[in-house]
């Protein structure tokens, strides 16, 4: 979405990739909550992966706010 749909729909493909990317965490924190306290191990190696969504998300927010 970021990349790819840029050049067709400009600033809007970054807030729609932004949508995706904050469904995305969500997904993955709802999966953390789910399956956390069936394998604890599986919940905390999920948590570096999230950090890695908000992060990615706070950069797609930056982009499409100054475009």
């Amino acid at each position: 979405m970021f990349f790819g749909l840029y050049p067709l729909l400009g600033t809007a493909a970054l807030w729609l990739a932004l949508l995706v990317i904050g469904a995305h965490a969500v997904t993955a924190t709802a999966a953390v909550l789910h399956f956390g306290p069936i394998s604890r191990t599986a919940g905390l190696l999920m948590l570096p992966y999230i950090s890695w969504l908000v992060f990615s998300a706070s950069l797609n927010l930056y982009a499409a706010a100054n475009n």
